[in-house]
């Protein structure tokens, strides 16, 4: 799972970045580009480089996470749901850095927040899903199980084996 979404995310950082040009990394050159182009070109520019920056940070937790820095990735996962709440990306990944910490409060509550987010996302109704059953609710994992159907259904298969072994 984590590997489908670490190849869509750089995809995604690539295209982000390839339209830039080199003179809007310099800092102080966005105010002087608005005023050449026309803000809405400039401003869309910032916030592809704002997208491109949280794609950044999240890259760094994850790879905090699989070095089994688990602290180190828990904090560059909160400040990548600080700079984009609203990223069910960020909130995911933080759910898997408490997840791998075995802090399983924390991770359902970023899993869940996620899904309020965006509620068709696989693997997060899957990740859900192994810490309930993790924590032996059973019940919660089934939830996920029936949701996680409808979404990804290999990921369900999964989620069922190990619900039911």
């Amino acid at each position: 799972m984590r590997e489908k979404e670490n190849e869509r995310m750089d995809r995604e950082a690539a295209e982000a970045y390839k339209p830039l040009p080199d003179d809007l990394k310099k800092e102080g050159a966005w105010r002087q580009n608005a005023r050449k182009e026309g803000g809405s070109a400039t401003w869309a520019r910032i916030l592809r480089l704002r997208y491109l920056a949280l794609v950044i940070t999240i890259f760094i937790g994850n790879a905090y996470a699989e070095s089994g820095k688990n602290r180190a990735a828990i904090d560059t996962c909160k400040q990548a749901v600080i700079a984009k709440p609203y990223d069910p990306e960020a909130h995911f990944n933080l759910g898997v850095a408490y997840d791998e910490s075995g802090m399983y409060g924390e991770a359902i509550e970023a899993f869940k927040q996620a899904i309020r987010i965006n509620p068709d996302h696989a693997g997060t109704h899957f990740n859900l899903g192994v810490v309930c059953w993790i924590l032996n609710d059973r019940g919660s994992a089934i939830e996920q199980y029936k949701i996680l159907k409808d979404l990804d259904a290999e990921a369900a298969n999964k989620l069922f084996d190990l619900i039911y072994k």
